[in-house]
This record gives structure tokens, sequence and C-alpha cells, in this order.
């Protein structure tokens, strides 16, 4: 008996597009050597070493008249409803007896090639695991499924999403299986969307697998996780204040500063921006590049400078004082951020190119006494008061000439006219007399270039008068007792003081 073992066209591997329907039909030649007809066709078998139970045939094997000394045994093997089945080599066993109860066997090697079946998950360009909503709002994801097998092969899609809160929701866009034939890819979308509630910052998670309906063996998990966006804006590094010098301003009248800006939410956030001052009529505007903008979009973490611009005008009055400024950075909905930038700004000419008249308290002496230190005995209606004053010029512009006037009420009691002016930042000493002084409290007023005769900004003439209150006691003096009894007497006369005085007062002068 004869079973031909080296005859490999007997096979046939029925690789369909139907899962689970590849088989592989076995045909195998047997004959009778001494030209008899004695096999037993009901005695027939096919089995596959190394699989359990020899592999699943399904009453297909049976055995077919070639001529009457020769047989077929032929099958169908199922192989895909078997376990472990892999592409390779496999031994093949065929039997079958003849009438007399003998067996005949022979082995055959098939290199079977079975359907293999792979995946594999990609996102393409400008999608992630990671993705970011603002509250209310919602996500798309989209990833691609390859087939890595050596056949079609349909992937179902199943998504868990058990883990996120109430009021989210989730749910995939695409078709819940891909029908792919080997080497192609198909596309799955999901979409996740956050209620207006969710708290800025968090995190949720939700799972999507994708299995191979070949063998189920064969899945990916994709996890997808969610963060609710936050906002946020700050100014970096901003000015105190902006000091202007009007010779700054360019030929249009317009002054520029910078500012910057740094988104610290946790995705790309949009800002309106506005910038005001407190003088409505002064322009500012918001430029980048020459541009003006009313909204700027910043990336996550990033910074950018802006350039403000503005025109002050009708400043001339107002020169030192404080304006407003007040610069505002807002998220477009639905985001939330917010920050406000202000400080003043000053118009303000330097100070080596102005006058500035000042006189204070700490500058007079009261019959040569400071005022804090003055007693109801220093100050009497029997002697003339004298005020010693140092008149400042805080600017480095000299003045020209001036004068000083002293007032009781609406009186002018005394003045004294500085003729050479005062040079920069410079000091200059007068002497105002009361002559009669009236007993009893009085208000004395100084008034330093009270006719505005000096180049000096009103904002600077606030310091340009002094109120003195002073007390004046009543004392009655005889000639027979005023060496004695009137301690301002002592010494020289005050028409002696009052020459020495005015002598050092034109030679300070002269000197400076």
């Amino acid at each position: 008996m004869d079973i031909a073992d080296d005859y490999t066209g007997y096979f046939s591997n029925d690789r369909v597009d139907e899962v689970g329907g590849d088989s592989l039909f076995i045909k195998v030649n047997v004959t009778n050597a001494l030209g008899a007809d004695n096999l037993d066709t009901s005695s027939v078998s096919l089995v596959i070493q190394g699989v359990a139970g020899g592999g699943t045939f399904k009453d297909s094997v049976i055995a077919k008249d070639k001529h009457t000394y020769a047989k077929y045994i032929q099958g169908t093997w199922w192989y895909q409803e078997d376990q472990s089945v892999v592409s390779g080599a496999y031994s093949i066993e065929a039997t079958i007896k003849d009438i007399w109860g003998n067996e005949w066997s022979a082995q055959i090697s098939y290199e079977l090639i079975v359907d293999e079946y792979g995946l594999e998950i990609e996102f393409g360009e400008g999608y992630s695991s990671n993705g970011q909503l603002p509250k209310g709002g919602k996500i798309d994801y989209e990833f691609i499924v390859h087939n890595r097998g050596n056949t079609r092969d349909i992937f179902e899609i199943e998504l868990d999403d058990s883990d996120l809160p109430s009021g989210w929701d989730a749910n995939i866009l695409s078709q819940s299986t891909l029908d792919l034939s080997e080497g192609l890819f198909g596309y799955v979308q999901v979409r996740v969307k956050a209620p207006v509630s969710a708290s800025g910052g968090s995190e949720e998670r939700i799972t999507v697998t994708v299995t191979s309906s070949g063998d189920s063996n064969v899945n990916e998990e994709v996890r997808l996780e969610t963060t609710v966006r936050t906002y946020g804006v700050a100014f970096v590094s901003p000015p105190d204040e902006i000091r202007i010098d009007p010779e700054n301003l360019d030929i249009d009248g317009y002054y520029r500063f910078s500012v910057n800006i740094r988104n610290t939410g946790s995705d790309k956030d949009t800002y309106k921006l506005d910038a005001t001052t407190a003088r409505s009529d002064w322009t500012v505007r918001v430029e980048i590049g020459g541009n003006e903008i009313a909204a700027l979009t910043v990336g996550k973490s990033r910074v950018e400078e802006v350039d403000i611009v503005l025109r002050p005008v009708n400043y001339e009055d107002i020169l030192g004082e404080p304006v407003g400024f007040l610069l505002t950075a807002d998220s477009i909905s639905p985001g939330d951020g917010s920050a406000s930038l202000s400080f003043d700004i000053f118009m303000e000419i330097p100070l080596d190119r102005i006058t500035d008249l000042s006189i204070s308290v700490d500058d007079v002496l009261i019959n040569g006494k400071p005022q804090t230190i003055l007693t109801a005995e220093d100050l009497n209606s029997a002697e003339p008061i004298q005020l010693q004053i140092n008149i400042h010029n805080n600017g480095g512009k000299a003045t020209g000439p001036f004068g000083v006037k002293l007032y009781l009420g609406q009186l002018v009691i005394d003045e004294y006219r500085v003729s050479q002016g005062i040079s920069g930042f410079g000091v200059e000493s007068v002497i105002l007399n009361w002559e009669n002084p009236s007993p009893g409290p009085s208000t004395l007023k100084i008034f330093v270039d009270f006719e505005q005769e000096v180049d000096e900004s009103n904002s600077n003439r606030a310091d340009n008068f002094l109120s003195l209150p002073i007390f004046v006691s009543e004392k009655t003096t005889t000639s027979s007792d005023n060496d004695e009894d009137d301690p301002l007497l002592i010494g020289p006369s005050s028409i002696i003081t009052f020459s020495v005085l005015v002598t050092l007062s034109i030679i300070y002068r002269r000197r400076h």
C-alpha cells in the first residue's frame, strides 16, 4: 500500500473574506501496489499532529475512488476553529485500512499560512490623547486604526465612560466597527462634553477599546484625558509710573511705552484689551507692530509685548501732577481670565530746565527764632516784628526779578524786590518787617512772586505761599524801665539790626 507524501498539489488553503471562514483542503492519493481492490474506504482519517483533537474537520474526511486499486483521502481542516494555530509547518497523518484490518498511514508536511490579526493606533497631525475644553464646552478626539494583520479584519470600537462625573458626556461619532482590508486604516472620532459647572483644572478620563473580530486577544486601549481649561493673564514687570518730558513726544505729539502680557492659563487664550486715562481729552490706544489692536492671542505660558500709544494734550497747567492710567485684559467668552494694570502718568519737565520757587515754615525766622520755639514773651506790640525768609529755586533754570510781599489780612505791610532773581538751585534771603504789630493773635501771609513774573508752572506755585499764625503780647514801655524790663531791647536797636541784615542780604545776593 502506498500513500503519496511528496505531492503538494492536493492542498488548497482557502483564505476567504468571511471572518473565521478559512480552511485547508487536503487530498491524499492512496494506491494498492499490488493492484488489488482491497481498501476499506470507511476507515480513512486525517490527523493534524500537535493540534488538540487532531484538528477540526467537521466530518469532511472521506475516501473517493481514483480507479480500481487507488483512492483519494480528502477532507477540509477548519483550522481557525482550533486553538493556537499559527503560520508554520504542520505534519498531517493520513490513515486507511484494508479489508483485512491492516492499517496503512503516512505523514505529509505542509507549510500553512493562516490569517494573522494585528492593529496599530496612531494619532494624526493636530490630535493627541490629551485635550482641553472650556466649561460647558466640547472637544473632539480622533485617532487612526491600522490593520496590521495579513487579512481583512473587522475592528469593534467600545467606549468606557464610567469614570466621568455627573453632567459629563462622551460618545463615538464614527461607526462602532471598522471593516478594514489588509494594510488599510480607518478613523475613530470621539466627542467629550463638560458641563458649565465643571471645575477649572479638573481632569477626566475615558477609555476606547479597539478589538479584532478575528482574534479577540488582539486589542488596544486608548485612554483619552480631558482637562477643563483654566484661564489667567498677568502683566509682567509693569512700570510703577510713567514720567514724560514733553520734549520726548514725537512730531505728532505721541508718546509710546511697552507692556508685557503673560498667559497664565492652561491653554492658548485671546484677551480683549482696553486702555484709558483719567483725562478724557487724552487719546490712548494699544498697538503691535504699528497696528492698533483690540484683542491679543497669547499661547500657553507665553509673553507678548504690546505698545501703549498716548497723546497727552493741555498738560501745561498740570505739569508734575499725576494722571491715572488703566489697562485691562479680559479673556473672551467663555474664558474668565482677567487682569488690570494701573499707575500714574506725570507730564514733567526735568528740574534742570525749570524754575520752581518755594518757601516753607522751616525757612522762616521770626525775630531770629523758628516759629516752633516762639514764646508769648518773644513778640510784643511795642517792638517791630522781623521775618527772615530763605526763598529756594528748586529748578536748574535761573529766575528773573520778582517780588515778595507780607500781608496782614488784605493789607500789604511790607514787600521786597529780588531784583537779581535766583540762580538755578539757588537760595535768596529776604527780610520783611511788621513795624507796628497789633497785640493778640494774627496771621501773617507771605507771597512769593504774587504777580507771577517768573516763568513757573502753575502746578509748582502751590509752595509760593506761606501762612504764619502768631500771637503778639501787649506791653507798655517807658523810658525808665525799658532797659530793665524789655528783653527784646537787649543788644543793638532794631534799626541797627535791620541795617545789618539788609547789608548781609545784599552781600549774599552778590555772591550768588
